[in-house]
């Protein structure tokens, strides 16, 4: 499926006498306290810095009245998990029609740009469905003045069994799903509107051959010298183990609050994500990896733009989980700054 969904691309692009590029860049340094490595009785972990680069590739262009876009995951190991985004856009008026590999219209506001920038994050409900937000689509958006609508229809990659190098356990969630082999697509339906600074937002996602449900409230405001977002996101998971079926559900939230002072842009991110189980409801994660059941968190930063190639950023970022560990519930907390510069050459 994907060889035939991106080629119309690739011949587009090599068509178009002058494409539009464009290279992200994002330099930092993080410190971090290991706090979700702590346990009693023994020493508290090191300081852990490390250096990290994260950079992409864009590249926009037209020809003949068929438009195209591409991401390109500079950083990644190879060039199938490389090529993020890789849409052909055609559009008749008020319609537009789109095929390749792009983001899913899944997970908010939340989940753009999740990995470019960097930031705490939901265990948000696109790692239950997607791989982190990118899959094959096909896109249909219809504009009505302010508002507009859009269909995809997605290749739906759940992890239905254990793929050999990762094996899954009778018990797990994500080896009881009922789409194996992804047979089925899944369906994703998004609205968007424009009202003098805010942009309302609803997505309705059904995935794992019907079994699974995920609805999106969201909110994008930008009034006077404020901006950032607002996402309320609800998710029902469905499976079966030992042919019982069950239903968990998700929920999660995220707000984004940004202040722009001209040469300092202050903000404040605060995010909760919680899972009730179906059946024996757990009171904390299964591990201190996996944020299985529940995190929090908050992220204060201070962007210095430059201009919009160049924003040194500083931030300071705090999460928090309940890990159950021998039966007992523990609550941990980790702290990490972040030095950086961003932009685009």
């Amino acid at each position: 499926m994907r060889k035939l969904l991106l080629a119309p691309l690739f011949i587009a692009s090599a068509a178009s006498a002058q494409p539009d590029f464009a290279v992200k860049y994002n330099l930092l340094m993080n410190s971090t306290d290991q706090g979700y490595l702590k346990a009693d009785g023994q020493d508290d972990p090191s300081q852990l810095n490390t250096l990290a680069m994260k950079s992409y590739l864009e590249m926009n262009g037209e020809n003949k009245g068929v438009s195209y876009s591409i991401a390109v995951n500079l950083m990644a190991g190879n060039f199938s998990d490389a090529v993020e985004m890789a849409l052909v856009t055609k559009s008749f008026g008020d319609l537009s029609l789109s095929v390749g590999k792009g983001y899913v219209n899944s997970g908010g506001y939340d989940n753009y740009n999740a990995y470019y920038d960097i930031n705490i994050y939901n265990q948000n409900t696109n790692n239950h469905i997607f791989n982190w937000g990118v899959a094959d689509l096909a896109q249909v958006d219809y504009t009505m003045g302010n508002h507009t609508l859009t269909v995809q229809v997605a290749n739906d990659v759940v992890a239905a069994t254990g793929d050999g190098t990762n094996p899954c356990s009778d018990s797990a969630r994500v080896c009881g799903r009922y789409n194996t082999e992804n047979k089925q697509p899944a369906v994703l339906l998004q609205y968007k509107g424009e009202f003098s600074g805010l942009t309302p937002l609803v997505q309705i996602v059904s995935s794992d051959s019907g079994h699974s449900m995920e609805t999106v409230l969201g909110l994008e405001y930008e009034i006077a010298k404020f901006s950032g977002h607002f996402d309320y996101v609800m998710h029902s998971i469905g499976y079966k183990v030992s042919n019982t079926e069950y239903t968990d559900k998700v929920s999660a939230m995220s707000l984004l609050v940004r202040y722009d002072l001209g040469t300092m842009q202050p903000w404040l991110k605060y995010l909760a994500y919680d899972v009730k189980q179906d059946g024996t409801d757990l009171t904390g994660n299964s591990d201190r990896s996996s944020l299985d059941d529940n995190h929090a968190g908050f992220q204060l930063g201070m962007d210095f733009p430059q201009g919009e190639n160049f924003i040194p950023y500083v931030e300071l970022a705090q999460q928090s989980q309940t890990v159950t560990e021998a039966g007992n519930d523990e609550s941990l907390t980790e702290s990490t700054i972040v030095v950086g510069v961003k932009g685009s050459l």
